[in-house]
């Protein structure tokens, strides 16, 4: 069974609604299969250098939980959305590449990278809006 994600730009207000009308939200989200906060929380890693550790997904605050976890609403930590805001082009591949190599993404980096890319287009547009970045779980 796949996990269906989606990224997306919202205020802590509407963070919410994004599960009853995520049309409200078009041009603002990403989109992936399995892609969750422990791929997430992997990347942060991968952007700070540190080891991974399961204290990590407690950082990605849970602020919706409905059908018994089958659909969550997390807030992605501040301090990876700033990670992600402030990369460039180099940096970019360097993490592609990384994260693609990590047991949970295991796949080539050309398979990653686009998905990366616009995610760090989506912390820049987050971080200019001074709006946050929230993930959608739906299993």
């Amino acid at each position: 069974m796949a996990v269906l994600t989606d990224i997306y730009i919202s205020t802590p207000a509407d963070a919410l609604t994004y599960d009853r009308d995520p049309r409200r939200f078009d041009g603002a989200t990403l989109s992936a299969k399995g892609v969750t906060d422990l791929e997430l929380s992997t990347l942060w890693c991968v952007c700070t250098g540190r080891e991974w550790d399961v204290k990590l997904l407690d950082e990605f605050k849970h602020l919706m939980e409905e059908d018994g976890g089958e659909r969550i609403i997390a807030e992605l930590p501040n301090e990876l959305v700033s990670h992600l805001a402030n990369t460039d082009e180099q940096r970019l591949r360097e993490v592609a590449s990384a994260w693609a190599a990590t047991e949970e993404i295991s796949t080539q980096p050309a398979n990653i990278e686009p998905y990366l890319r616009d995610l760090v287009a989506l912390a820049k547009r987050a971080s200019a809006d001074s709006q946050r970045l929230y993930l959608w779980m739906c299993v």
